[in-house]
Parts: structure tokens; sequence; C-alpha cells
């Protein structure tokens, strides 16, 4: 039985551009052949809204109690990828009663069968709530910029991540560079990680800072299927590649 591979986007603050990467991603993967969906955990702004126009109307905490199914709460995206919101109710999730967390991981079991990639835009440094899916988490993308006060930032991210899930996979992915090589930042974070967090992290790669993202986003469409050619939609195709 197929289970998804699920990458869960995070980064230590907002402007970052998480979202802009986790949408993208999942288009990018939809569109090389490998069926993806986004999952939106974060509980903040909309920030979903603004990159693809559109909120799903219908959450995934609808499945606490039975009250739906995960199949009838997915709707199409842009570029064909599955789109669900978690909803508010999922940052109290370690407060559920075990039934009921039991029920919303069966549907989330249920979920990653259908896709190949699951996404999950998980906001910034992840609540609570939200880290009981980086549990299960294949993999958690860090998404970083060049800026050398974001070091600290996103070391936190994943010091918290280390300890809640020592087992999953740890990357890096570099936003707002100013060209393919500027990932001085990121290469720094691999060394204090293997140094103090005895994990070895993964650089996936490098988005160049694109005045298409900004156009993009005044239009409320992904970068990938606006300006299909640009460097950061170039780029999001590299980076979507490193899981072939």
């Amino acid at each position: 039985m197929r289970t998804a591979y699920t990458i869960v986007v995070t980064g230590g603050r907002s402007g970052l551009g998480r979202t802009h990467v986790a949408v993208n991603l999942a288009i990018a993967l939809h569109q090389q052949g490998r069926p993806a969906a986004l999952l939106d955990l974060d509980l903040g702004p909309d920030n979903t809204k603004h990159v693809i126009g559109v909120t799903p109307p219908r959450s995934l905490a609808e499945t606490l109690g039975g009250r739906a199914r995960i199949e009838d709460l997915l709707m199409e995206g842009p570029g064909g990828i599955g789109i669900l919101r978690g909803g508010p109710e999922l940052e109290r999730m370690s407060a559920l009663a075990p039934v009921q967390a039991g029920h919303l991981l069966s549907e989330l079991m249920r979920l990653e069968q259908m896709f190949e990639f699951l996404i999950l835009d998980a906001g910034i440094g992840s609540s609570l709530g939200t880290l009981t899916f980086v549990r299960s988490a294949t993999e958690t993308l860090t998404v970083t910029t060049p800026d050398a006060e974001e070091v600290s930032e996103a070391y936190s991210v994943l010091k918290m991540v280390g300890r809640r899930n020592p087992g999953t996979l740890m990357s890096l992915c570099v936003n707002l560079a100013a060209d393919e090589g500027d990932n001085a930042s990121a290469e720094r974070l691999v060394r204090i990680a293997r140094t103090f967090l005895r994990t070895e992290l993964c650089i996936r790669g490098v988005l160049r800072r694109d005045e298409a993202v900004k156009h993009a986003e005044q239009d409320a469409r992904p970068v990938l299927l606006t300006f299909p050619t640009s460097a950061f939609a170039r780029d999001i195709v590299r980076l979507a590649r490193t899981w072939s």
C-alpha cells in the first residue's frame, strides 16, 4: 500500500516566503508526475489565499468525531494539486480525546494513501498542535535566507523538530538568495547542527530573489503557473527534482 512522502515546510519567522515554497513545490512535484497535496497548517494569517487566490471552505478538523471523510474535504487547487486546510482546532490537538485524535490520524493515513507527496505548510516555528504532524513526517524542510540573523531562528526550529522527531530527515531551503551559490548561511547551519545537534542536514536547494514572486502574489496565483520561466520557477522545479 502506497504511503505519501510527507514534507513539513516551516521556518523561523514570517516573511521568508515559506508558503510560496510549499505551494509551488507541490505544483512542481505534481507537474513531474508525482501526485501531490498541500495541507495548510499555518494558524496565522491566511497566506495560502494570497498565493493561490482561494481558501478551502472546509477543514481537516471536520473529521473529528466522524463528521466528514477526508475525500469530502479536499479541494482541487492550481495545477491539479489537492488542497486542505487544518483548522484552528488542530492547535489544541494535544488536548484531544484519544478517540478524536485516533480518528484524525486515521483520516490522515487515508490522505497519505491518495497522493505520492503530502506538503504540510506548518507556519512559524510550528505550534504544539502542528508538531504532532511533524512526528510522523518523512522530512522537515526549514526555509531560511542568506541573512545571518536567520541562522539562530532556523537553528531554534531545527532543535525543536529534532527533539520531537529525532528520526525525521531535516533539510534546508535557502530563499531570497542573490544567486544560486548564495548558501553560506545554510552551510553554517549544517556545521552548527552537526556539532550541537549531532544531526546531518541536507541542503535541498537555493531559490533566487525574484520580482516575479511579488507580481504573482498581486494576482493571487502561484509563480510556477503565472511566470513559469522566471528564476524562482526554474529553481522550484530544480528543488522538486531533488526528491526524484
